[in-house]
């Protein structure tokens, strides 16, 4: 299960539900600008490639207090940001898509069941909660990429 977890980012970016787009936009530019280096994942671990790193920067999810609200995916913020209003004026609530599923820790059993789940949601990113809900990580389009790459290999 743990192995099914780490392409996941561990520490994917967070944003309150009352914050701004370009509060959002910002946090993403600002995870842009910290590179692509490995970084802990909280447990010991280390994030398994700069790849998923990547991933990081294109998307933030969004909170209501722990709770998982939706995602604001970089493609969000360049659609709102050709609007009218201006990105500070338009709420992270207003401009989050919720997502359609989450993945949960237990469904994280063998290298098919995840790939099916990202075949299943067109390879989207997804929050993957644990036993309680909580937020615990966030798989990219690079976690899938990255998945897949290994399990062929396998």
């Amino acid at each position: 299960m743990v192995e099914y977890l780490s392409p996941a980012i561990r520490h994917p970016l967070v944003i309150a539900v009352d914050q701004s787009v370009a509060d959002a936009a910002a946090l993403m530019e600002q995870a842009r600008s910290m590179g692509t280096g490995v970084f802990p994942a909280g447990d010991g671990a280390m994030e398994p490639l700069p790849l998923l790193q990547r991933g990081r920067a294109g998307c933030v999810v969004v909170m209501d207090a722990d709770q998982v609200v939706g995602l604001l995916t970089a493609a969000d913020v360049v659609r709102y940001g050709a609007g009218p209003r201006p990105l500070a004026q338009v709420g992270v609530a207003e401009a989050t898509v919720r997502p359609q599923r989450f993945v949960h820790v237990a469904e994280l059993v063998a290298a098919e069941a995840v790939l099916q789940i990202g075949e299943q949601t067109g390879y989207a990113p997804l929050p993957v909660l644990n036993d309680r809900g909580q937020l615990i990580g966030l798989y990219t389009v690079e976690s899938w990429f990255w998945l897949a790459q290994q399990h062929k290999s396998r």
